[in-house]
């Protein structure tokens, strides 16, 4: 197939690892498009990710490949082949591309307690951390690795947050963030990277952070927060379900 008519160079792919992954986690990688053929994809990823026994892929490692091309959601299927150079791997697509209309996550401004550990370094390692956060330590003992949380305004959504952070930042930067709603449950854990920041009216930095690895349990506990606080206001919220975020497919 000429993938090159909906995939341009630099072009922002986002990764959904479907093998290799652990039960009831989500991880979806940030990468941009480097180059494609009817029958490889080459990516390049924004932060680094080391080779050596940590690496997070092996051959054969399968993704969900998702982007947008003329106001359309994108989605195939492919498969690990191997590393190009530093951040750059190859994927071999398995010629399943499905073109559909997309639901975005329902947002809303929240105010709820927060910590954020920036700069936390390659990705290898940021996983690492993560992980053994969620596996080995309790939540109520994660500040013991975090900052003080503050309780402040966000912007709250399953698939990310929006937040005021510390100067300097990065976009790629790889965050921790804990964030405590108020709906009785331990604090959720998320694994997130800068995806942009501006400075405020007031002077004050502003971060968008898109949560790269996440349970599927802490991520069902955000998006039921925003829905019910959506509905608490009068307006309609959205019972997450995957298939929901993929409606009108058109196949290839």
């Amino acid at each position: 197939m000429e993938y090159s008519k909906y995939f341009k160079t630099k072009q922002k792919i986002l990764l959904r690892t479907i093998t290799d992954g652990e039960p009831g986690q989500s991880q979806v990688i940030t990468s941009y498009l480097v180059l494609c053929g009817p029958d490889f994809f080459d990516v390049e990823f924004p932060y680094i990710i080391k080779d050596h026994k940590d690496f997070p892929f092996k051959e054969g490692t399968e993704f969900c490949l998702m982007s947008d091309s003329f106001g359309m959601g994108i989605k195939l299927t492919g498969h690990f082949q191997k590393k190009i150079d530093q951040a750059v791997i190859r994927i071999v697509p398995h010629d399943d591309m499905e073109v559909f209309s997309q639901r975005k996550y329902c947002r809303i401004d929240t105010t709820v307690e927060i910590s954020c550990k920036q700069n936390l370094g390659n990705f290898n390692s940021s996983l690492k951390e993560w992980t053994s956060a969620v596996k080995n330590v309790k939540p109520n003992e994660w500040l013991s690795i975090l900052p003080a949380p503050k309780r402040m305004e966000i912007n709250l959504s399953g698939g990310g947050v929006c937040i005021p952070m510390e100067l300097p930042m990065a976009v790629a930067e790889l965050c921790l963030v804990m964030v405590r709603i108020d709906d009785g449950q331990a604090p959720i854990l998320a694994l997130s990277e800068l995806v942009w920041y501006r400075m405020t009216d007031s002077g004050s930095p502003l971060a968008g952070l898109r949560f790269v690895q996440i349970t599927h349990f802490d991520q069902e506990l955000i998006n039921n927060y925003v829905n019910n606080l959506l509905n608490s206001q009068g307006e309609e919220g959205l019972s997450y379900s995957p298939s929901r975020e993929q409606l009108d497919k058109m196949h290839f």
